[in-house]
């Protein structure tokens, strides 16, 4: 019977040891998962549509802010590559934007200057 009791303690007290070991993981993780979302939510991905009405060298003004575009992909919206240079006053633009700087611009075909 002493022998049952002794294995009933030692079995809760891995038992318990277990426990904790999962508890600290579970907490482990959350953490690593709250400071990954947290990380990603600082970027705010937008898309931004209106008019340009004014170009700079690395710039263009749309809706009354300037967004950079110097590393930005420049395209129609049927997918035809542009350059700056192409880039006029009244085009309609779509801007996806990382906050100020844009990844890519699409001009509307319908409305592209030559």
């Amino acid at each position: 019977m002493k022998n049952n009791i002794k294995r009933a303690r030692g079995f809760g007290e891995k038992m318990r040891g277990m426990l904790m070991v999962l508890v600290i993981t579970i907490a482990f993780l959350s953490v690593i998962t709250s400071q990954n979302y947290a990380k990603e939510g600082r970027a705010t991905h937008k898309i931004i549509s209106g008019v340009i009405t004014n170009i700079t060298t690395t710039s263009i003004e749309v809706n009354g802010k300037f967004y950079d575009i110097s590393n930005a992909i420049l395209v129609t919206t049927s997918g035809t590559r542009l350059t700056m240079n192409q880039l006029k006053r009244g085009n309609i633009a779509e801007i996806f934007t990382d906050d100020e700087t844009a990844t890519k611009v699409r001009i509307d075909n319908r409305n592209l200057r030559k």
